[in-house]
């Protein structure tokens, strides 16, 4: 499976805040692990869908068809689809939910996410998982300050 493995610093200090605010830290860490992966799925299979081509067109065989790929360092044009379909969000309950895995199982998404010596990267995971981790620290700030003001 292509992955993104993330690990936050602070997180100590985080939850010391958070239970001397009287929230109950690991319900609020665990409500922004999961916004934050589910949020990363929603715009990987975003990014794939709107991405513009700009690359190469060529004759793609079974089923015949024309397929322009994406510019290096753009989101992977979709053709099949495949790829956009297999993004999933996994939750491993061994480690009781610490572990969130956000990716896919087809074996050509690492190829596109890093490259090859043939094809320049097409990533797609990693700057989902930017963009969305910018959201949810917005929305950790404000649940932080929410409870610091009693609401």
């Amino acid at each position: 499976m292509t992955r993104v493995g993330v690990q936050m610093q602070g997180m100590a200090e985080l939850v010391a805040q958070l239970k001397a605010l009287g929230a109950d830290a690991d319900d609020v860490l665990d409500r922004v692990k999961f916004e934050l992966a589910f949020d990363t799925q929603a715009l990987a299979i975003q990014g794939i869908q709107h991405s513009g081509g700009g690359g190469r067109t060529y004759e793609k065989y079974n089923p015949r068809r024309s397929h322009t790929a994406s510019a290096p360092g753009k989101y992977p044009s979709t053709d099949t689809g495949r790829l956009k379909d297999s993004i999933g969000v996994d939750s491993d309950m061994a480690d009781r939910g610490k572990t969130i895995t956000v990716g896919t199982a087809v074996n050509y998404g690492p190829l596109l996410e890093f490259g090859t010596s043939r094809m320049a990267a097409r990533p797609w995971l990693l700057p989902s998982f930017n963009v969305a981790k910018i959201g949810v620290e917005k929305e950790l700030k404000l649940r932080i300050e929410a409870l610091a003001k009693g609401l």
